[in-house]
């Protein structure tokens, strides 16, 4: 048996993301609409922006992490796996 490839497990985080109805609608959306913000996202629906950023970062295998102090506010860090580059193919298989 082989092991699991990052390209793999990528795979299998998105897989799991979109088991959850609200994330497949927003990819659906963003499908359908193009390039939109969290607040034209947030505006058709009755999630928050903040939901909508933390259901697009799960589908981009990220999370959102909050740092809150009373009475001075809170920090918001999105958090996003690195970026693979696609590898071109140098052809058909070889036999």
């Amino acid at each position: 048996m082989t092991r699991p490839t990052a390209a793999d497990r990528r795979a299998a985080t998105i897989f799991d993301a979109l088991g959850d109805p609200t994330r497949r609608e927003l990819f659906a959306a963003v499908g359908r609409h193009g390039p939109v913000t969290a607040t034209e996202l947030a505006a058709e629906r009755t999630v928050t922006r903040q939901a909508i950023v933390k259901h697009l970062c799960r589908l981009m295998g990220g999370e959102v992490a909050v740092e809150s102090h009373p009475g001075e506010g809170a920090t918001f860090r999105v958090i996003l796996p690195p970026q693979v580059e696609p590898q071109e193919s140098a052809g058909p298989p070889s036999r």
